[in-house]
């Protein structure tokens, strides 16, 4: 099957200046022994958070904070 490469889970973490707990989080998944794809969506924090994630999870940022919801 073609799609047999893709991840078959997707896990999707809020962050707003959370540099101190999302290494946890992020490591935390990455331990499961599933096929997975972490999603950080940093909601316009300011504290340094893409050096933290590097390679380890795709970062998406909104240019200012949102709230959760958006």
């Amino acid at each position: 099957m073609i799609f047999m490469d893709l991840p078959l889970i997707s896990v999707i973490i809020p962050a707003y200046n959370a540099m101190d707990t999302i290494a946890g989080a992020v490591e935390s998944a990455l331990v499961q022994n599933v096929p997975l794809e972490i999603i950080v969506v940093d909601d316009g924090g300011n504290d340094g958070l893409e050096a933290l994630l590097q390679d380890k999870a795709i970062l998406l940022k909104n240019k200012e904070n949102l709230g959760a919801a958006e």
